[in-house]
């Protein structure tokens, strides 16, 4: 398969860019996809005491969140010429956690997460205590838009087309790097949750 941008690809269920030594908490996910998932999801998804409770009061849950935190696999990805250490989100449970409640991050850690389909996408920064940027990209790893993400923001920062993936990565970066807006980011083969196409 011919390709334009090289790849180092390395998985493993290490701790990755979870940076426990700064913070014991968990990360818990701030992604809400519009039309996918609404704005409450990851309120709705927490136990209620109150059943006519509506999903954006419900209960907050009582034990740690720490000691819920799941592992991710991790992959090593090249975005313009830097490596840099992704945590894999590719499943609901692991889009409902994500960089939430984490007090820093290392410069070149962040979260990629993954979708099965383009369609347009959305994050919140409820509970996440650090300000991100976040890249959305179309199936073929072309970036839609880059925004800044304000820590603790309830608002939506939505994609500016159909996405497929969503990197997220510490505030700045992007402008550090000079990630924009039509960059292409190679997207390793065992990522892609659909062989539909390919990056010439």
């Amino acid at each position: 398969m011919k390709r334009t941008l090289s790849i180092l690809f390395v998985a493993s269920l290490s701790l990755g860019c979870d940076d426990r030594t700064k913070s014991p908490a968990s990360a818990i996910s701030n992604q809400v996809p519009p039309d996918v998932i609404s704005p409450a999801t990851v309120q709705a998804a927490l136990p209620s005491t109150d059943p006519k409770q509506s999903p954006t009061t419900a209960t907050q849950p009582t034990t740690d969140p720490a000691e819920s935190v799941k592992h991710l696999p991790t992959t090593l990805m090249m975005i313009k010429d830097r490596a840099f250490t992704l945590e894999v989100a590719d499943d609901d449970e692991e889009q409902e956690r994500g960089l939430m409640f984490r007090n820093s991050m290392p410069e070149d850690c962040g979260m990629i997460f993954i979708f099965l389909n383009e369609a347009p996408r959305g994050f919140w920064m409820k509970n996440t205590l650090i300000p991100l940027d976040i890249a959305y990209l179309a199936a073929n790893g072309r970036v839609l838009n880059v925004l800044t993400m304000k820590a603790r923001d309830e608002s939506t920062y939505a994609s500016a087309g159909p996405a497929q993936y969503a990197i997220e990565l510490n505030a700045g970066t992007a402008t550090r790097i000079g990630l924009k807006a039509g960059d292409v980011i190679a997207i390793p083969e065992v990522l892609k949750p659909l062989p539909l196409f390919r990056i010439r």
